[in-house]
């Protein structure tokens, strides 16, 4: 049913993030599907990983840390962004395209009073994504 499912992956320990990617390995593993892990970072003072080589190390260690706890393969994709707040969801849209991917999983906040003004960025992809959108709480 699905064959490429993409995860974005912010690098918090936030029980919705465990929770998103236990499903997306869950399932990607009951469908045989290819697992896209996505991390969009920037060298901005109060990123996670300061430097390049830093996002890319720590993507890599999730992803191994994928095939060791789940038994699959995951691929990693680093994309640097000058300003990730103001361009993740156009970046995370360009990924999907370009990736062919037939399903997103990605975590989200409850909403709030804030929504009312400014989208989330799981909001903003599953109104605007041309494919399945699974957002987890």
């Amino acid at each position: 049913m699905f064959n490429k499912i993409l995860i974005p992956l912010d690098f918090t320990d936030s029980d919705t993030q465990k929770r998103a990617l236990s499903i997306a390995t869950d399932l990607a593993k009951s469908q045989g599907a290819e697992l896209h892990a996505v991390s969009v970072g920037s060298s901005l003072p109060g990123a996670t990983a300061r430097t390049e080589e830093e996002r890319i190390s720590h993507l890599d260690d999730v992803v191994a840390s994928i095939h060791a706890t789940y038994g699959i393969e995951a691929i990693a994709h680093e994309i640097h962004s000058v300003d990730p707040a103001a361009e993740i969801d156009k970046l995370l849209l360009q990924s999907i395209d370009d990736l062919n991917i037939d399903l997103v999983i990605m975590s989200s906040h409850v909403p709030g009073i804030m929504e009312y003004f400014f989208s989330a960025h799981a909001g903003y992809v599953a109104s605007h994504a041309k494919v399945s959108v699974f957002v987890v709480r």
